[in-house]
């Protein structure tokens, strides 16, 4: 039986994440859900100190660019992120009378904005607190959302940061989920090219 590898930890250290759904479900294809990893993460960043620089999310998996901050390790971060958006998806549908949603395609909004009602339901189900208690981390592994493992790289200079950063805005494009970015709104791309701090507020580096 192989040793578990550690994963690296570096300080003052940008990582490239990528972590993807349970068996790869299409579950982030509608505004409510990729709403409410939106105001998960957004809150993460706030408890746990950490900065973002950018984001993505697909319809089975996310990309971020995050620094962690003196507190909390990458590994940790990422955890927490995802523990938190999946206790509350299962509740949400646990309500809905449904254990999971497939299929479809990710809806876009043109003014790139949840509307008020959709958003209060979203911060109703953020609500709780952000430690995943046991009994909510037995219910999480009963009903995985996300797979165990993240993939993550860790920034080495300017042109690295760069080339991630254009890689994850260009996702939805490769990917097929849209012809025009400026529609769709789950990304960093609003943040960057539309000053759109709506959903989220991002780390901007300074280049």
């Amino acid at each position: 039986m192989s040793a578990m590898l550690s994963r690296l930890i570096l300080e003052n250290q940008i990582y490239f994440v990528t972590t993807k759904t349970f068996g790869n479900r299409r579950i982030f294809v509608d505004d409510e859900t990729c709403g409410l990893l939106v105001e998960t993460m957004r809150l993460c960043k706030t408890k746990y100190c950490f900065k973002l620089f950018g984001y993505a999310i697909l319809p089975d998996h996310v990309h971020l660019l995050i620094e962690p901050g003196n507190r909390f390790d990458i590994s940790k971060i990422v955890h927490r992120i995802k523990g938190n958006f999946a206790y509350q998806y299962l509740t949400a549908q646990n309500h809905k009378g449904s254990a999971t949603r497939a299929g479809g395609g990710l809806a876009t909004n043109e003014d790139h904005n949840i509307s008020a009602a959709r958003m209060k339901i979203i911060l109703n189900r953020v609500a709780d607190p952000l430690w995943v208690g046991e009994q909510k981390r037995r219910r999480i592994r009963q009903n995985p959302v996300w797979q165990k493992s993240f993939y993550d790289h860790a920034i080495r200079n300017e042109k690295d940061f760069l080339e991630k950063l254009n890689y994850i805005h260009k996702n939805p494009l490769k990917h097929n989920l849209t012809d025009d970015l400026d529609s769709y709104p789950w990304s960093s791309y609003q943040n960057y090219y539309l000053e759109n701090n709506s959903l989220i507020t991002i780390n901007k580096l300074l280049l």
